[in-house]
Parts: structure tokens; C-alpha cells; sequence
């Protein structure tokens, strides 16, 4: 679930900067971008945790942790719906998905390794390596 986050840190990283490669892009050409990275990967890797890994933090009554979890999937799907955004929204959507990876690896992960089993952990990992195998 790492490897996915550094990707989603790497595309809050080119929006905050309009930047891709360190070369300065379009507007347009980032949102397009943003958009097609969000659809392939980000959106996937939202579902994923949806599926397997809230239903598991709901048991260990981690629900302030959850609805968080599950607000910003939400908003962050609206944002990257918009057809024309400006570049003050492209860089609010970069902080936002910085924000988010950042709790759920400095916060929420560090919370629910120390406290499944390592065989829901193996569990998780094999269903994220399953995702990724058949992408």
C-alpha cells in the first residue's frame, strides 16, 4: 500500500508545483494528466482500501479514523471531476491528496499493524499484490 502512496505523493507533488519532470506543463495538459493517474491508479487503490482495509479498522473501533478515511476518498473524487479547474484548485487537490496519504501512512497504518494479526496483514498485502498483478 506504500509503493501506491508514494506514487499518489509524487502527483500532489507535480499539481503543487504545475510541474511534471520538473518541466512546466499546461493547465490543461496537468489536469489531463492528473485525471488519467487519479482513473488508473489512485481510484483503484481507493476502492481497495474501501473493501478490505476500513472493514477492518471498523473492528478495532478506529471510526473518527474511518469516516476521515472515507470523507476525503469522497471529496477528492469530486475534485478530480472537474472539467476545468484553475491552478489554485489543482494545487488545493495536491495538498489534499498529500494530506491524506500522510495520515493514513503516519496515522492510520502505523495504528492497525500494531494491532491485526499477521495474517489479516498477509491478507492485505496479498489482495493489493492481486490488484496489481491483474492491472
Amino acid at each position: 500500500m506504500s509503493d501506491d502512496h508514494q506514487g499518489a505523493l509524487v502527483l500532489a507533488r507535480r499539481c503543487k508545483r504545475g510541474k511534471i519532470k520538473e518541466k512546466p506543463i499546461s493547465k490543461d495538459a496537468l489536469w489531463d494528466y492528473v485525471r488519467k493517474e487519479f482513473s488508473d491508479k489512485i481510484n483503484q487503490h481507493f476502492h481497495l482500501e474501501e473493501a478490505y482495509l476500513i472493514p477492518m479498522l471498523e473492528t478495532l473501533d478506529l471510526n473518527n479514523e474511518v469516516s476521515r478515511i472515507k470523507e476525503e476518498h469522497e471529496y477528492l473524487r469530486t475534485l478530480v471531476n472537474l472539467s476545468n479547474p484553475d491552478m489554485d484548485m489543482i494545487r488545493t487537490f495536491g495538498e489534499i491528496l498529500e494530506s491524506h496519504v500522510r495520515f493514513e501512512e503516519r496515522e492510520v497504518f502505523e495504528k492497525y499493524q500494531q494491532k491485526f494479526p499477521d495474517d489479516i496483514l498477509k491478507e492485505i498485502s496479498e489482495s493489493w499484490i492481486h490488484f496489481h498483478q491483474n492491472k
